[in-house]
Order: C-alpha cells, then sequence, then structure tokens
C-alpha cells in the first residue's frame, strides 16, 4: 500500500498545559500530506491515553466540539493518504498494541517494499486488523520484544527498524509512556523535522508545522537517526546508517509545502530554480507568446521564474476553488470528477492571447488535458505547456501514488511530441533529467521515478 502521509508528535513542559490546539494546528498545516484521514493520540504524561481518529480532513474531524473532548501534555498525530482502501476508517492512524500492561501508539509515514514477506510470516501467530505497513511494524517490534524479552526503549526499536525494515522508507513516531520516540529511515527517503519551544519539544514531516511556534531550536533529523523526547530533555540519536542517501526528489517537485526546507532546501527556492532551468531551454518563447499562466497552486513558483526568463507578464488567469483539495492524491473514481470542480478560468485575461501553461509535474495528465480544453474554450490561440520537472515513467516502491506504469500518461507516450498532440498542445516540455540531477549533490537523491 503505498503512502504519502504526514506525521507529528509532542510533549509540553507544563503538565497543565492542553497540547490539543498545537496537535490540531499542526496536522492542519501538514494536511497537503494526507486528506483521506487523520487522528491523534493524546495523553497526560504517559497516564489516561485517549485515542481518536476518522476519515476526513483535520478540520472537520477535530471541530470545536471535539477538541473539548482532549485533556493532555503529550500527542502524536497524523494525516493520512492511501490509494488502496484509502477510505476504510480502520486504516486511520496512529494505531496500537498492547506491550504488557501498556500501549505503544505509532504514526507512520513511507512505505516498506518488503513488508508482505514479514506479514505473511507473522501471519502464523499475530491477527491484522488494517491493510497498512504500518500495523506489520507494530507487530514486528512487539513480536521481537516478547521473543527476546525486551523492554521498550529508543534503542531496542531502532534495533528492530534496522534489522528487518532496512530496505524501507518510513518517518514513525511513537508514544509509549512518558516518552516519545521518532525515527528516520537510513535512506531519508521521507522528511523529519525536530524543534524546541519555550514550552515543549516537536517532531513533524515538515517544519511547516511548527509556523505558528516559537521557535528556540530547529533541526531537520538526519537519515538513520531519531530523537528520544521526555519531559525534561531531547536527544538526538543514531540507530542505523547507509553510505548511500535517497531522498525522494518529489518532495521538492510536489509533496511538501512551498513555505518548507526539506533536505536543508527551501521549497519555495527549488521550484523557482526548475522553472529557470525550464525557461532557459525554452527562451524561443519569449517572442512567440503574451503571458506565463501557472496551474495554481502547483505551478506558481516555477511560473514566476519562467515569467522572468522570458520578461513575460505573469498571469494569474487560472483560479483554484479553495474547497477542493489535491487531486494528485485523491483515490481515481473522485478524481476526474473534482478536477472539474477544482479550477475557474478568467476568460478575459485568456482570450486571443497565446499563453505559456506552467505546472510542476504530469502524472496521469488529466488534470492538464481537462485544462488545455478549457483553456482553449475561453479563447486561447496557443497554450505552450511547460513542465518543472522530468517525465515521469516509472513506477515508485517508496510512497508515491504510482502503482502502475500505465497510469503515467509519459510512460504511453514517450515521445514529447505525441504526448503533446493527445493533450492538445501547441508544444509541450519537460526539464531534462540531467539538468535536474546536476543541482543535487552527487548519490543522495532518488531519481528512480524518472529512469
Amino acid at each position: 500500500m503505498n503512502e504519502e502521509c504526514g506525521v507529528f508528535a509532542g510533549i509540553l513542559f507544563d503538565k497543565n498545559e492542553n497540547i490539543i490546539d498545537k496537535t490540531i494546528k499542526s496536522l492542519s498545516s501538514i494536511q497537503h500530506r494526507g486528506i483521506q484521514s487523520c487522528g491523534v493520540c493524546i495523553s497526560y504524561c504517559g497516564y489516561n491515553q485517549m485515542l481518536f481518529k476518522d476519515s476526513g480532513l483535520v478540520s472537520n474531524v477535530f471541530n470545536f466540539h471535539k477538541k473539548k473532548d482532549f485533556n493532555g501534555n503529550m500527542a502524536i498525530g497524523h494525516v493520512r493518504y492511501s490509494t488502496v482502501n484509502g477510505d476504510l476508517r480502520e486504516n486511520a492512524q496512529p494505531l496500537k498494541i498492547k506491550f504488557k500492561n501498556d500501549y505503544l501508539y505509532l504514526v507512520h509515514n513511507g512505505h516498506i517494499p518488503n513488508v508482505l514477506v514479514i506479514k505473511n510470516e507473522l501471519s502464523k501467530t499475530a491477527k491484522f486488523e488494517t491493510q497498512t505497513d504500518s500495523e506489520v511494524i507494530l507487530i514486528k517490534i512487539i513480536s521481537e520484544f516478547e521473543k527476546n524479552n525486551l523492554d521498550i526503549s529508543f534503542e531496542n526499536i531502532g534495533k528492530v527498524l534496522s534489522t528487518f525494515f532496512d530496505k524501507g522508507a518510513y518517518c514513525l513516531c511513537f508514544l509509549y509512556k512518558d516518552k516519545i520516540f521518532a525515527f528516520r529511515d537510513k535512506f531519508g527517503f521521507r522528511p523529519l523535522w525536530f524543534c524546541q519551544t519555550n514550552d515543549g519539544f516537536f517532531v513533524a514531516s515538515e517544519d511547516i508545522a511548527f509556523k505558528d511556534f516559537n521557535i528556540d531550536k530547529k533541526i531537520e533529523i538526519m537519515p538513520g537517526f531519531g530523537v528520544e523526547l521526555d519531559l525534561n530533555n531531547f536527544e538526538i540519536k543514531k540507530f542505523d546508517y547507509s553510505h548511500k542517501k535517497k531522498m525522494c526528489v518529489f518532495e521538492h517537485i510536489y509533496f511538501s509545502h512551498i513555505n518548507s526546507n526539506i533536505f536543508n532546501y527551501n521549497i519555495f527556492e527549488q521550484r523557482k530554480k526548475f522553472g529557470e532551468i525550464i525557461a532557459k531551454k525554452n527562451i524561443k518563447l519569449k517572442n512567440r507568446c503574451d503571458i506565463v499562466v501557472p496551474v495554481v497552486n502547483s505551478g506558481i513558483c516555477a511560473a514566476i521564474s519562467v515569467s522572468k526568463v522570458l520578461n513575460l507578464p505573469l498571469n494569474f488567469a487560472i483560479l483554484k476553488n479553495k474547497k477542493q483539495n489535491r487531486t494528485f492524491i485523491e483515490v481515481e473514481n473522485l478524481r476526474h470528477k473534482k478536477i472539474e470542480q477544482k479550477f475557474k478560468i478568467k476568460k478575459e485575461l485568456i482570450k486571443n492571447k497565446k499563453i505559456i501553461l506552467v505546472d510542476d509535474s504530469m502524472v496521469r495528465g488529466t488534470t492538464a488535458k481537462n485544462l488545455v480544453g478549457n483553456l482553449y474554450k475561453a479563447g486561447a490561440k496557443e497554450i505552450h505547456m511547460l513542465i518543472a520537472s522530468p517525465m515521469l515513467i516509472n513506477t515508485c516502491l517508496f510512497g508515491v501514488d504510482i502503482r502502475d506504469q500505465n497510469e503515467l500518461i509519459a510512460s504511453k507516450y514517450k515521445n514529447v511530441k505525441n504526448l503533446s498532440k493527445e493533450l492538445g498542445l501547441t508544444s509541450l516540455c519537460f526539464i531534462d533529467l540531467f539538468d535536474i540531477k546536476n543541482i543535487y549533490p552527487k548519490d543522495e537523491y532518488c531519481f528512480d521515478c524518472f529512469l
């Protein structure tokens, strides 16, 4: 089950303060990472844990009345997206498992390629209640602890992860009694951040989760490292090691929030850089086109650079329905319908114009085809589309919503001219993989979906 989710964890120093508001604000800030379900586990100093999760957005699941039900100074939380059984409430997180007389709670972002092998072995003695990789991780940890008579600690959890899940992509947060443990896999596929404020310690998938906090210290957790939190202290520790990093470049292209900092790069600046690359490759359009039009919100950063390099007006002629979510992470049966509702075109800005349409990526091509058709209906004379990433032609094992190459329009039409014709474009251009690789340190990023 491929997932692209968001995790959060935190501890407030004052036992009498309630962490629920910070938890909900942080989960709302990383809502773009998962829109199908969400959940929290709130605890008072390791006691009186309260777990609640449901399908839907954070703002709907944790409304004013629901928030009043929670009271505690410790929390872990999750926003979830998955393509398989994505709307099933039982797959929502956090998950929990009993260990001795207490419970271990877990939230997870990532994907474990060898999960079925581990699950089949565990199924001989364990019962599974969800279809998630996360439950396999949780049950395997407890199985190893019981078999080897181990207690729950950062070191012991880290040993299980490095031994049995060493091929996987994961960022994990655990809540156990009065401690929180967080881990980032040794390849660093997914991002994980830690921050300290005047009132607590916090961990999240992206630093945008801390935007409303008064931050004293902020640290991006390195691959193979994690952090242990309690009421009085935090400690960043190493638990695994790899000679090779495989950070997902799609975090920079699409997944992460525009205001986040991921893998030591600012997302806004990276996406502008991608736009500069694709603009310079298409400098001939400078004298052929009238305006640059971004696909909002995904194409804005790149379009800023395209407009600057080509010295053409940046025209926000495509408006987004604020109530619509990201259609890339919608399940298939909703995607086509929601794309039709997602955008509104300002016809007076398009009529009789030759436009450069800019977006950050092209996956299935559904959004592009719909937009192109509507732009022509609005009176566009020519549409030249620039995609600020390479052609997406391969499936991903580590958490991107690509189960079958047949879903990828660039895989079907490997010739750009044929793909352009299919979409009804005047011309179409992608960034060359060689060019995008050149702006990153050698052998530190995963580009497999472009190969």
